[in-house]
């Protein structure tokens, strides 16, 4: 586990993973970031590579090809080595092996770093592709925050809020062979937005 701190946050990184682990106010001790209760969720933050989601049957196709690739890859199980370490900033990288070229047939070099700026963490990915052919990957974020005053019974349950004034779109992915308007109806129906809003938002 790696730690770095300024004078607002302090954070830890697991190398395994290369996963953010710990998001601490300085000033209160607040934590912010899910602390991996394996009752609940195991994870705190990983960084999913390289699909986000599922493949039909666990099962990738390339070239003719059937590759077998377990739900949102396989980088955030893997150990990443630790390539720079500053006073706010690490970096991390993860080099494709046989073993993945098992799963997934592209040589790559994955860096992910974080980045303390005042009281925000910014989170930087880079991606290389080291082979000759095209390289068609997915990456993404799955961070769980922490709401330590939770109550079940409560109706207050807390929320989400982005710091910019645009609409939030979104596009549904569902099961193999679905569109996107079967999609949305299908939505509708479990949740508490309206049919043409949540079209509006889809299309």
């Amino acid at each position: 586990m790696k730690t770095v701190s300024n004078q607002e946050l302090t954070i830890r990184v697991s190398e395994h993973g290369a996963e953010l682990s710990s998001i601490v106010a300085n000033a209160t001790g607040k934590e912010y970031l899910w602390q991996a209760d394996p009752a609940f969720w195991k994870r705190h933050s990983p960084v999913l590579f390289p699909i986000v989601g599922s493949v039909w049957k666990a099962e990738y196709r390339n070239e003719g090809t059937v590759y077998p690739l377990s739900q949102h890859g396989f980088a955030r199980d893997m150990d990443f080595t630790l390539i720079d370490e500053a006073e706010n900033e690490l970096r991390f990288a993860l080099e494709s092996t046989p073993d993945t070229l098992r799963a997934y047939p592209f040589p790559f070099l994955l860096e992910i770093g974080y980045r303390l700026e005042g009281n925000k963490v910014e989170v930087l990915w880079r991606v290389k592709n080291t082979g000759d052919k095209t390289m068609h990957f997915q990456i993404g974020a799955h961070p769980a925050f922490l709401y330590p005053n939770y109550e079940v019974d409560q109706p207050d349950r807390g929320y989400f809020a982005f710091d910019v004034k645009k609409d939030l779109v979104y596009r549904a992915l569902v099961e193999k062979g679905t569109s996107v308007n079967a999609a949305a109806k299908e939505i509708a129906a479990v949740t508490p937005y309206k049919k043409g809003d949540l079209y509006k938002a889809l299309l």
